[in-house]
């Protein structure tokens, strides 16, 4: 792991640091809202057709 040295800044460089920071963590939760969204559509999706593949092998088989 890196080191690095704190250097002072001022209120202006910390304020646009903080709001480049914040945009930054903004993304990174939307793209990672995004793929849990699809994840839990695939996985309901998945789930879906296993059910409904079940249910046609048991009428099948009542055949």
């Amino acid at each position: 792991m890196e080191e690095y040295e704190l250097q002072p800044v001022s209120c202006e460089e910390n304020d646009r640091l903080a709001q480049k920071l914040s945009r930054w963590l903004q993304a990174g939760t939307e793209a990672l809202n995004k793929r849990l969204t699809e994840a839990a559509e695939l996985k309901y999706t998945v789930s879906y057709v296993t059910v409904n593949t079940l249910i046609f092998f048991q009428q099948a088989e009542e055949f």
